[in-house]
């Protein structure tokens, strides 16, 4: 019997749980549904592009859908996933393109349908001169904004927003790096460190406004955009928001445990609280080994290898996860940062005594 797959999404995680499952079970029954009419893009694209690092957005490509689909694949890209049904095993989509909605069958299904930028409650966000930077059609428009705006707001000062503060300074533009917590990358480094990042961006020209709070968006003159924190009011050319991210997980709510955030808890082997559904990624948790419980990491790598996970396991259950430390690194001015474990604030937080 021909075991029917479904993988709802089809970026990281899903594109490595497509790869093993061709690899593990070549003979199955695979569709993937994906929302985008792009598949495998890396949101680092933008401050790549912007600091010429690459030429431009398509080289942060690694898939081709032509080429699951040569190997068999059904992938419906344009579809958009409205309904799952655990009990009757379908999943109900419709095309984006026609409009026409189709309701089809699974044997097993694996969740990757990734996470969403957190939005945070500021007056005026919906400006338009306010931003996203998470998708490939928001990183496009991140970058055509970039050839006339001179004066750019970041919001938020983790690793997306550091990272695009660096990539608009070396594209000539100004930069206003806005952190409502007293250190940057405070989820991930000691203050100690932090200091020396803002140090490091502050050498280079980017205003660093740590311990703020932005509370509103208004029009300005000229077409301008005003920041205004609890203090001082910043005229900019645009604003980019760089807050986090949440769990796209609204698909499986009720259906199978999840995190107080939504994120879908999975077990070793990438399996829910439900036998015959899946999930990886920035949907699902994963086990940190260092605070000994279930976390939400959103990040490339851990999506990637979760996938792959979910892929070889959907069938049968071949290889356990080692959970992870939440060992991370990035590229900031030619200075290498990585890390390992967790903060002090992390552990104490956590019950961890500190001796």
């Amino acid at each position: 019997m021909t075991e029917k797959i479904i993988v709802v999404g089809c970026t990281h995680a899903g594109i490595a749980a497509v790869n093993e499952i061709l690899k593990y079970r070549p003979q199955a029954d695979v569709t993937v549904f994906e929302r985008h009419d792009t598949i495998s893009y890396l949101s680092c694209a933008t401050y790549l592009t912007l600091g010429k690092t690459i030429s431009n957005l398509d080289e942060a490509m690694y898939a081709d859908p032509d080429y699951y689909r040569a190997q068999g694949i059904d992938m419906r890209l344009r579809h958009d996933v409205i309904d799952i049904n655990v009990e009757e095993h379908t999943v109900f989509a419709q095309d984006l393109e026609t409009k026409e909605f189709t309701t089809e069958s699974f044997d097993k299904l694996s969740m990757a349908t990734g996470s969403l930028t957190s939005i945070p409650t500021i007056q005026g966000v919906e400006n338009p001169k306010v931003k996203l930077c998470k998708t490939y059609e928001e990183a496009r428009d991140l970058c055509d904004e970039a050839q006339n705006d001179e004066r750019i707001a970041i919001i938020g000062g983790g690793y997306i927003g550091v990272e695009l503060a660096e990539g608009y300074n070396k594209s000539n533009h100004e930069v206003i790096l806005f952190h409502k917590k007293e250190t940057l990358l405070d989820r991930h480094i000691e203050p100690e460190i932090a200091d020396k990042i803002t140090n490091l961006l502050e050498d280079k020209g980017i205003q660093v406004k740590t311990g703020t709070i932005v509370k509103s968006f208004e029009d300005g003159a000229d077409d301008t955009l005003i920041v205004k924190t609890a203090d001082e009011a910043f005229e900019v050319d645009m604003a980019v928001i760089c807050t986090g991210l949440l769990p796209q997980a609204d698909l499986l709510q009720g259906k199978v445990d999840q995190l107080t955030n939504g994120a879908i808890v999975v077990n070793d082997y990438m399996e829910t609280s439900n036998p015959d559904i899946f999930a990886a990624g920035d949907a699902a948790s994963v086990k940190h080994n260092g605070l000994q419980t279930d976390v939400y990491m959103p990040l490339a790598s851990q999506a990637v290898r979760q996938g792959g996970l979910a892929g070889i396991n959907v069938l049968d259950k071949r290889l356990r996860s080692i959970g992870t430390q939440s060992t991370t690194g990035m590229l900031i001015f030619g200075r290498t940062l990585a890390c390992s474990g967790v903060t002090l604030a992390m552990a104490l937080d956590a019950g961890i005594k500190r001796y």
